[in-house]
């Protein structure tokens, strides 16, 4: 096999690991927003009527199609690499202060 063949083989490989563990649930996590085909679905806890849709609203923006956001016991959110930065507050603002 050649050199590049193993390089190309072992980035395959190093991109599968990263999206299995960039969306498994933290330890102790309490609430699971999962995203799939941009929509918001409750997947694990509770939360008080309409936050899913304020973040749903948030998600559309960011045109995220698929990924996590889960809240600890602790009360910190955790974001899967596919949700952008620069929306991370505004979900913090929406799941932790209303």
């Amino acid at each position: 096999m050649s050199p590049w063949a193993i390089s190309l083989l072992l980035l395959g490989f190093a991109v599968l690991v990263w999206r299995i563990v960039g969306n498994m649930a933290p330890t102790g996590a309490v609430v699971e927003i999962r995203i799939r085909a941009g929509k918001c679905r409750l997947s694990r806890g509770t939360l008080r009527p309409g936050m899913i849709t304020d973040v749903g609203e948030i998600i559309t923006e960011g045109r995220v199609l698929a990924g996590a956001v889960w809240v600890t016991k602790d009360g910190r959110l955790h974001f899967s690499p596919s949700i952008p930065a620069e929306f991370h507050q505004r979900l913090r603002n929406v799941l932790l202060n209303s």
